[in-house]
């Protein structure tokens, strides 16, 4: 990870970065960006950014399921063995 003044740069695509903000208020909170920076509008994007876009969202929520299943499966285990 890349870290910067928001949080950690988690990962790129050729349009879009994905940073993980330093603010956790929720757990897993990112952040994603379009890398060009003169659009000012979501009519604006092009056809290959709405498609990067959409395969990053599929890949960030994977990875974001993934995640917070291995820590609840964590979490579960540790007060299994508390109680």
């Amino acid at each position: 990870m890349i870290n910067n003044k928001k949080g950690d740069i988690m990962f790129e695509t050729t349009y879009w970065k994905v940073i993980l903000m330093a603010n956790q208020t929720y757990l897993g909170y990112c952040s994603v960006s379009l890398k060009r920076r003169d659009c000012g509008d979501l009519a604006e994007m092009t056809e290959d950014e709405v498609l990067d876009f959409l395969q990053l969202a599929k890949k960030l929520e994977n990875s974001l399921r993934k995640a917070f299943v291995l820590i609840s499966q964590a979490l579960y285990t540790h007060l299994a063995g508390v109680i």
